[in-house]
C-alpha cells in the first residue's frame, strides 16, 4: 500500500512516444530508438547495453541480450517497445490511446472511431501526402476502406500515435535537426517528387520551397529562371494558409493536402503566380529569350488557372 512511485519516465520532444529514460526502484535505464521510434535497446547510466529488442513487421517483440542472444522475455520488464507504444505482456497487445493493436494479426481490435463517426474522407487528404512521399498516385480510398488495418499496412513508413491519425516516421524521410536547410534536404531525399515547388514540414513548421527554377516549361535563360523561381515561391507561399503539419510529426516530411477546398487553394495560388509572372516581364529588360521563356511559363500557368478556376 506504499504511495511511492514504482516507475518514473522521462519523455523527449521528437514525438508523443519519445521515451528517454525509465527509473525504477533499483536502477535507471535509457532507451535507444530507431527511426520509427521503436525502442531497440536499453543502456545503463554508464552507456552499457543491458538488453536489445527486435520486432516483426507489426511489432511482435523479440527480446535479446546485449550480444543479440535470444531471451524468452525481458529481464527488465520493459514495456515501451514498437513505435514507442506501451506493450501489455499478459494480453500481447499494444495500448495506443484510442485503440489496441494486435501485433500478431497486424490489425486494430476495434474499428477506426473517426471513420465510424462519418469522417471516412479522413484518409483522402493524407492519401495525397502519402502519395507524394512515395512518388506514386495510389488509390487511397481502396487502402483506407479497411477500418481495422494498422497504418494502411505500411508500418515501415507510417505510424498511428493515437489510433486515429496516421503519421510519417522520422526515419530516412525525416531526421533533421536544422530546418534552415529544409528545402535542400527535402530535394536530396526525393520529397520534391519531381515538383518545381512545394511545401515541407520540418519539425512541425511549414516551409515554402522552390526546387526547379526552370518551371514547368524548362526555362534556360538565367533571368527568366530567376523570375520563374520567384513566382513559384509566391505560388507556394499562397498555399501556406491552407496547409498544416501534424503536431505529432517530427523531422522532415510533406504536409497533408487540404481535406476540402483543394481546387480553390490551387486556383488562388496559380492566380498569384500568374500576376507575379506578368509583373516579372518588365524585369527581362527587353531580352527576347527571357521574355519568350517567361511568357511560355505564363501560358502554362494560365492553362492551370482554366483547370482549377474555370477561367483564364
Amino acid at each position: 500500500s506504499s504511495s511511492s512511485a514504482d516507475r518514473r519516465f522521462v519523455w523527449g520532444i521528437r514525438s508523443v512516444d519519445d521515451l528517454i529514460l525509465r527509473d525504477d526502484t533499483s536502477q535507471r535505464l535509457y532507451a535507444l530508438s530507431d527511426a520509427m521510434g521503436s525502442v531497440t535497446a536499453v543502456v545503463n547510466t554508464g552507456g552499457t547495453v543491458q538488453e536489445r529488442y527486435g520486432y516483426d513487421g507489426f511489432g511482435t517483440p523479440r527480446y535479446m541480450t546485449a550480444a543479440f542472444a535470444y531471451r524468452d522475455s525481458s529481464s527488465y520488464d520493459w514495456e515501451t517497445l514498437f513505435d514507442g507504444y506501451r506493450y501489455d505482456l499478459p494480453s500481447g497487445l499494444y495500448q495506443v490511446r484510442y485503440r489496441f493493436l494486435h501485433p500478431s494479426l497486424g490489425r486494430w481490435l476495434n474499428r477506426d472511431p473517426i471513420a465510424n463517426k462519418g469522417f471516412k474522407l479522413w484518409g483522402l487528404y493524407l492519401g495525397e501526402a502519402f502519395s507524394e512521399l512515395r512518388g506514386t498516385r495510389s488509390t487511397w480510398t481502396r487502402v483506407h476502406s479497411n477500418l481495422y488495418d494498422y497504418a494502411t499496412n505500411d508500418p515501415l513508413l507510417l505510424y498511428d500515435r493515437l489510433g486515429l491519425d496516421i503519421g510519417v516516421g522520422r526515419g530516412i524521410l525525416s531526421c533533421i535537426s536544422d530546418c534552415s536547410q529544409a528545402c535542400e534536404v527535402a530535394k536530396k531525399r526525393g520529397l520534391d517528387a519531381g515538383d518545381a515547388g512545394g511545401l515541407v514540414c520540418c519539425n512541425g513548421q511549414l516551409y515554402a520551397c522552390v526546387w526547379d527554377t526552370s518551371g514547368a516549361t524548362g526555362a534556360s535563360h538565367s533571368k527568366a529562371r530567376e523570375i520563374i523561381g520567384r513566382c513559384i515561391q509566391a505560388h507556394e507561399e499562397d498555399h501556406l494558409p491552407f496547409s498544416f503539419c501534424s503536431s505529432l510529426q517530427t523531422g522532415l516530411n510533406r504536409p497533408r493536402a487540404p481535406l476540402f477546398g483543394r481546387r480553390q487553394a490551387e486556383c488562388s495560388a496559380y492566380l498569384t503566380e500568374a500576376l507575379c509572372l506578368m509583373n516579372g516581364l518588365a524585369d527581362c529588360g527587353g531580352d527576347v529569350q527571357c521574355l519568350a521563356e517567361v511568357r511560355t511559363e505564363l501560358a502554362h500557368v494560365r492553362g492551370q488557372i482554366e483547370e482549377y478556376c474555370g477561367r483564364r
